[in-house]
């Protein structure tokens, strides 16, 4: 279970601009969640405060993260460090962003520690090529849709009690969306796990998750039950 709680987000202690207004909420595990708003509404800085990345030079952040009673907030950085690694994964909208030009796919598959064979069938399902050959590709040598696929699957198969997606069909086809439609609730359901997405993708956000929230004007509403949201709520 994920609380969240902030009473506001500023931008710089200059300004005074309020980004995210006061917001509670919490999200529950098997399932998935996604909030819609505009660009600029404030999407992905709400995933950043999630996960303590914005950088506090320039935000002025009242807030707390709780994460199995750990507060993410009053964590020094070596330990936020590691308590971030192990439980969050963030797929960010831009995948070539994720990715060092200058090392192989090979140093991203490393990094998860897991077998080959999870990684094939991961790859298979996404339709990529297999991991003997995909490794030994750069980045560049991959369009930007299969560049996302990859992204996602690093994320999956590292397990993440939170997984944060941000935009994530933006470089994706109708066929591989829906891939990752069924791929995204076969894993909260047999990991016991939590998915936040942020989009625009409405008929994505609609077919896909449990709960649905609307985001406008840095005030975040109550998350529906997805069926019903659309009865209550108009599309922006």
């Amino acid at each position: 279970m994920l609380n969240v709680n902030f009473n506001h987000i500023k931008f710089n202690k200059n300004t005074q601009e309020e980004l995210l207004l006061n917001n509670n909420f919490t999200l529950k595990n098997n399932n998935i969640y996604s909030i819609l708003g505009k660009n600029g509404s404030g999407k992905t800085t709400l995933l950043y405060v999630i996960t303590n990345l914005l950088n506090k030079n320039d935000f002025e952040i009242d807030c707390s993260v709780n994460l199995d009673s750990i507060d993410l907030y009053k964590l020094n950085s070596q330990f936020l460090y590691k308590f971030r690694s192990d439980n969050f994964k963030f797929v960010f909208q831009d995948p070539v962003s994720a990715f060092d030009p200058l090392k192989k796919l090979k140093y991203y598959f490393n990094l998860t520690k897991v077998s080959d064979e999870i990684i094939n069938k991961e790859l298979q399902y996404f339709q990529l090529p297999q991991l003997a050959e995909i490794k030994k590709l750069y980045p560049h040598e991959l369009s930007i849709g299969m560049l996302q696929r990859v992204n996602i699957i690093l994320a999956l198969v590292s397990r993440p009690k939170i997984l944060l997606l941000d935009e994530p069909t933006s470089a994706l086809d109708l066929p591989i969306m829906n891939l990752l439609n069924n791929r995204l609730k076969e894993y909260v359901i047999t990991n016991e796990r939590i998915v936040l997405i942020v989009t625009q993708d409405i008929e994505f956000a609609k077919n896909t998750s449990d709960y649905i929230a609307n985001l406008d004007n840095g005030k975040l509403s109550n998350f529906e039950v997805a069926k019903d949201y659309f009865k209550i709520n108009s599309v922006f």
